[in-house]
């Protein structure tokens, strides 16, 4: 079976029960749309759980790259002892006030090998993935693709995934599955399936198995 997680945001002990729900299995395949942190107790253990699985596919949001820029800038800047731009500063520090601090101080207290381990995962993370199930096509993403881009998703970039003018409608395709906020529930619009249902809110973590369209919930 395949199936369809969002908004996971580093709570590995819901992620945990999630799973429970639906049994999953090693013949099972399952998308997972970040963001991946957000728990700073928890954000590194999910990740490294997610690293070693064979059947599970992440695709990165637009706060995924950050949250790997910021951390691979700060493991190279102690490694070569480099001062940081201006850039880089100023980027850390506005992070850092919207509870970025609190991941990296999460990240300085693993161990080299670990540290090594988070960053490779982050930086291959695509920012979508394809899959075909019952003969429906899916692209799975964040938000969506700059509607001003008429090409094949093979030439598509992080720009073209994390723009302003990103339409969660993709020609060619008959659903979109989207991380945007579905309101506590999975939500039907159309060609999209909105599937975070607002666990680093204090909602429910959702798994949406697409052959049949069934729905699975964690408090």
């Amino acid at each position: 079976m395949t199936y369809v997680v969002s908004g996971v945001r580093g709570n590995f002990t819901l992620w945990k029960s999630l799973l429970s729900k639906f049994h999953f299995g090693k013949k099972d395949f399952l998308f997972v749309i970040g963001d991946f942190t957000g728990n700073p107790d928890e954000s590194f253990d999910l990740l490294e759980e997610l690293s070693y699985a064979e059947n599970i596919w992440p695709v990165a949001t637009e706060n995924d790259r950050l949250v790997y820029e910021m951390l691979s800038g700060f493991d190279n800047m102690l490694k070569s002892g480099a001062k940081p731009d201006a850039a880089y500063i100023a980027k850390m520090q506005k992070w850092s006030m919207e509870g970025g601090r609190e991941i990296l101080d999460s990240f300085r207290g693993l161990d080299a090998d670990m540290k090594e381990g988070i960053l490779d995962y982050l930086s291959e993370m695509p920012a979508a993935e394809k899959v075909t199930v019952n003969g429906k096509d899916y692209l799975i993403t964040s938000k969506g693709i700059d509607c001003e881009f008429d090409g094949e998703i093979a030439d598509y970039d992080d720009a073209n995934f994390f723009s302003e003018k990103a339409c969660p409608t993709v020609k060619g395709y008959k659903t979109l599955i989207s991380g945007s906020c579905a309101d506590g529930c999975v939500k039907y619009d159309g060609d999209v399936i909105m599937t975070d249902c607002g666990a680093g809110r204090g909602g429910r973590l959702c798994a949406l198995r697409l052959e049949d369209g069934a729905e699975y919930y964690a408090l």
